[in-house]
């Protein structure tokens, strides 16, 4: 009788082999903390190649750093007394009121993560930079800059200008009192009670925009929807596949374009503007009081409303075209 191969071999060789790889690959965890005395508004500056950095206020007159540490090497020992060194001279450093978070030396970098907790006075500007982790900033005055290569970023209840860029991954603002502009590479943007210009694109992804007061507005996408409410200024949006929505008081120009997708447009009862609008495949309807200018056809609309006013410029190749 003939034995059938047996797979129980195989399958023992490599949890052996994972195992070891394991083992191998030992982990070190570790923490700092330091406390730092300033005077007045605070300049922050924090760096880390990999790991998440938060920002959070607190009481006037000092800046707390926490930074947990995360270090991978096949030599338990030669981890763990990486821990000790970062514990023993932590990469922070006061001139001042500027609190500085350096990177580690670069041929620690590949092994080794330290993530920040920062908690700071309202008064402070905030530059943010991480190589891979996520950023997360709210309640301070600003201005403020966040960049990952890949991760998200959020930033809530900031008072001055932001500037966010993330290579990969979300982004989301929230009450911001300044102007605003965020870039990703691929993920979604969500903005909420914006207060002045905004700037905002994904090469793939959402993009959202309510506006709490007026500011100009440019969103695009290379492949996704475009929604901008509350609008009140001047409108820019362009995607490449994806539809656009856009509702608010036209008090500039609006230009909205996609290349296959609809565009809903809701404007005031009493608005007056110049449309122009194109779709090559679909319908367009226009819900206002319209006077044509020239000959109307059925992918084509060019008149005034209400004796005209700013232009409202749309275009789609593909898809309906609806303005209320």
């Amino acid at each position: 009788m003939r034995r059938r191969p047996s797979h129980a071999l195989p399958l023992l060789a490599a949890c052996l082999l994972f195992s070891l790889a394991a083992r191998c690959a030992h982990a070190a965890d570790g923490t700092f903390e330091q406390t730092f005395s300033v005077s007045g508004p605070v300049d922050l500056d924090a760096q880390t190649h990999s790991g998440n950095i938060t920002v959070r206020t607190g009481a006037a007159g000092s800046v707390f750093v926490r930074g947990t540490i995360q270090v991978r090497r096949r030599d338990a020992s030669d981890a763990e007394s990486i821990v000790r060194q970062l514990q023993a001279n932590p990469p922070l450093e006061q001139v001042g009121n500027a609190i500085h978070i350096r990177n580690i030396d670069e041929d620690l970098r590949r092994r080794v993560s330290i993530s920040y907790e920062i908690t700071t006075p309202a008064e402070t500007t905030a530059d943010a930079q991480t190589g891979s982790g996520n950023i997360d900033i709210g309640g301070i005055r600003g201005p403020v800059e966040a960049n990952t290569g890949s991760g998200n970023i959020a930033v809530a209840n900031v008072s001055g200008t932001t500037r966010t860029n993330t290579g990969s991954g979300n982004i989301d603002l929230s009450t911001i009192g300044a102007p605003s502009h965020a870039r990703t590479g691929s993920g979604n943007i969500v903005a909420r009670a914006m207060t002045g210009d905004f700037s905002g694109g994904t090469g793939s992804g959402n993009v959202i925009i309510d506006q709490a007061s007026g500011g100009n507005v440019e969103m695009n996408s290379g492949s996704g929807n475009l929604e901008a409410r509350g609008v009140r200024g001047s409108l820019n949006a362009s995607t490449g596949s994806g539809g656009v929505t856009a509702e608010g008081e036209m008090t500039a120009d609006w230009n909205l374009r996609t290349s296959s997708g609809s565009v809903h447009v809701s404007l005031p009862s009493e608005a007056a503007f110049t449309i122009e609008a194109r779709s090559s495949s679909g319908s367009i309807e226009v819900n206002h009081p319209l006077t044509v200018q020239g000959r109307i056809g059925r992918r084509e609309v060019r008149g005034t409303v209400r004796g005209g006013g700013s232009l409202l410029a749309v275009s789609t190749s593909s898809g309906s075209i609806r303005i209320d």
